[in-house]
């Protein structure tokens, strides 16, 4: 009896069992592989119609968008026009009111002021130098035709003025 120990018969090939064999496959119909590639150029062919659909709705977007913020600058520079129109004719009144010719009426008709007459205007002397004069010590340099042409002037300025106000 040959020992276990020299079992060469598991080196020999055994004999294939009907169980062993290889399933057959049954082809129903075999496809070309441009058949096969179809679904993928009809997934590929949508893809790129849906890509161009998505950019033009963006460019249609994008050119209103582009509409209104025109639209939006002319009016903008349209009021921007009234605006300096108007701060030039407010210029122009404003410098109109400004002349001297209108302060010069405002203050005889509105306010009755009238002009300095000569008999008004009192002229100081400093070239003498610096003095104090007190009004009790003051001389009385003045004629007596002098004082009466001071008084009728005065009055005459007084019922000039009186005349003007009402």
């Amino acid at each position: 009896m040959p020992s276990t120990a020299y079992d060469l018969s598991i080196y020999e090939p055994k004999p294939k069992r009907p169980q062993e064999e290889k399933p057959r496959v049954k082809v129903v119909a075999e496809h070309s592989r441009e058949e096969l590639a179809r679904p993928k150029m009809a997934a590929k062919a949508v893809f790129l119609v849906a890509l161009m659909t998505v950019s033009l709705c963006l460019l249609l977007y994008s050119n209103a968008v582009l509409t209104e913020l025109s639209d939006q600058v002319a009016e903008a520079t349209e009021r921007h026009e009234l605006l300096l129109d108007e701060n030039e004719r407010l210029q122009t009144s404003i410098e109109s009111r400004m002349s001297l010719r209108n302060i010069e009426d405002v203050a005889k008709n509105e306010l009755g002021l009238a002009e300095l007459e000569p008999y008004q205007v009192t002229y100081v002397n400093r070239s003498a130098g610096d003095k104090i004069v007190t009004t009790a010590s003051t001389p009385s340099q003045t004629s007596i035709l002098e004082g009466i042409a001071d008084t009728i002037g005065s009055a005459l300025e007084y019922l000039r003025i009186s005349f003007n106000k009402n």
